[in-house]
Formats: C-alpha cells, structure tokens, sequence
C-alpha cells in the first residue's frame, strides 16, 4: 500500500532530492521506498531501500485522583495526561476496570472506578494499551497510587464522676505505630480540652484527658487525624455525662427515721 508519493527532478550531475513526504501518522516500523525514473530514451529503472520508522512512542504524563483519597467502596474520577494524543488506553484502579472518556483534548482521558476493599494503604493504578494516532503504543506504567481513606473509631466512654480524668481510647485502620490521633472534649458551654494519642502497632490508641477545666455535664469527645500519606480520616465523635463531684448517698434507714428526732431548742 503506497502511503506517500512525490517527485525529483535530476540536477546536471545526475543527483536529485525528492520533495518532503510527511509519513508522521504511521506506526513504527519498516518501509519500503521504491525510485523509479525513465529516461530520455524511454529506458526504465527502478531501485527500492528500506529504512526503520522509530517516533516516539506516547508516554503517560501525569494521573490525578478526585478526591485524593476516596475510602473502599466509594467511587473515584481518575485523569490521566499523556505527552501525546491518544487514540485508545485502558486503565485499572486495585483490578476494578476504568470506563475511560476522551476528553476535548485527546491527550487527556479521565474515567471513574470503585474503590476495592484491600488491606493495603493504596490502591494501584494500572495504564496499559494507549496507542497515538499512528497506531504506537505506549509501555505499561504502574507508577501512580491513589491512598485508601484511613478509618477512626472511639470506644465506649462511661460516665465520670467524682473524678476530673477521663481515659479514652479506639482503634484504626491504615494509621502506621506512631502515628498521631487529635482530640478535644467540649463543654456545653463550647469549653475545649485537647489532646492527642499515639497509635500502637496493633492500631489501637489510648488517651487521659484532663477535664478539670470543663463544666459538668454532656462532654463529646472529637477525634480525627491523617496518616503518613496525608490521607485524613472523617472525624468520629462519642458523648458521655462528666460530673466533678461525688453524689452524696443517704442510707434509707436515716431518711426513716430523721424526721422523728427531737429538735434542740437554743438556750
């Protein structure tokens, strides 16, 4: 299949040089050039060569994820930026399969996936099979992740009383050893106390907090963080009752009897 043609005229040494022919939108590989010429006697000749076509091959430039971090089960849009413009690719976020969508700039394709339930603190993306417009196709790149939303919880608090400490603690998912936990207890007059847990290796977390600076009462308990890829957890929060004070209990026998006591008039 011919896929380019031109002409040259013969200069008085018998060199020539044909015009420029644009083979740019055909894919890699080897050609064939045929010359064929006739001369003033009507004699023909005609000569072929082969050279190698090798452009280069398109390249994935950058992919993004909205969010940044998405939790398992949740969906994620994913952009990918190629150095060129595509005629197809197919991409895979953890396995799960992105419905790819060119857009007005065929360099840029962006397509949305669920995020898979893994263990793993991110999900891998995969991009594969991105030819250009001439047909090139790219090699398999794996370089981008996208983070798994870490998780927090908080263990049941009992109530406080007659005492000004509270001890806290919960568990996570995808916080590493030594990581940090923040959290505040608030008044229902807006009173706040802060404070912070380190996570253990088992990713649970424990924590005392002062509250002898907070008014009696309903108490709720924030507690939030991110973890070492910047990926921030939804913030969690628990009440309980807080009360300074020791209640005073009255034995029943003394409520029985008291009001029959006589009552000592003054001198």
């Amino acid at each position: 299949t011919v896929i380019a043609s031109g002409s040259a005229t013969v200069q008085s040494g018998g060199a020539w040089t044909s015009n420029a022919m644009d083979i740019s939108g055909e894919p890699n590989g080897t050609y064939t050039v045929v010359v064929a010429g006739t001369n003033a006697s009507n004699v023909e000749a005609t000569e072929t060569s082969t050279f190698m076509l090798s452009q280069a091959l398109p390249t994935l430039s950058d992919a993004t994820f909205n969010p940044t971090h998405q939790a398992e089960g949740q969906s994620v849009t994913v952009r990918l930026e190629f150095d060129k413009e595509l005629q197809a690719v197919s991409a895979a976020l953890g396995g799960s399969a992105l419905a790819l969508t060119q857009t007005a700039d065929a360099s840029v394709w962006t397509g949305d996936a669920v995020v898979p339930v893994t263990s793993e603190l991110t999900v891998g993306l995969v991009v594969k099979d991105y030819q250009d417009l001439s047909g090139n196709t790219g090699a398999e790149d794996s370089t981008y992740s996208m983070p798994i939303t870490p998780t927090i919880t908080i263990g049941t608090i009992s109530d406080v009383s007659g005492n000004t400490t509270v001890t806290i603690n919960g568990t996570t998912t995808r916080f590493e050893a030594g990581e940090i936990i923040a959290l505040k207890a608030v008044d229902t007059d807006s009173l706040v106390v802060l404070g912070s847990a380190t996570v253990l290796v088992d990713g649970t977390w424990t924590v005392d907090l002062d509250l002898s600076t907070l008014k009696d009462g309903v108490i709720t308990v924030y507690a939030n963080g991110a973890n070492s890829l910047f990926a921030t957890a939804d913030e969690v929060n628990t009440t309980f009752n807080y009360s300074s004070t020791t209640a005073l209990v009255v034995p029943s026998y003394w409520e029985r009897y008291s009001a029959e006591l006589p009552s000592q008039k003054a001198a």
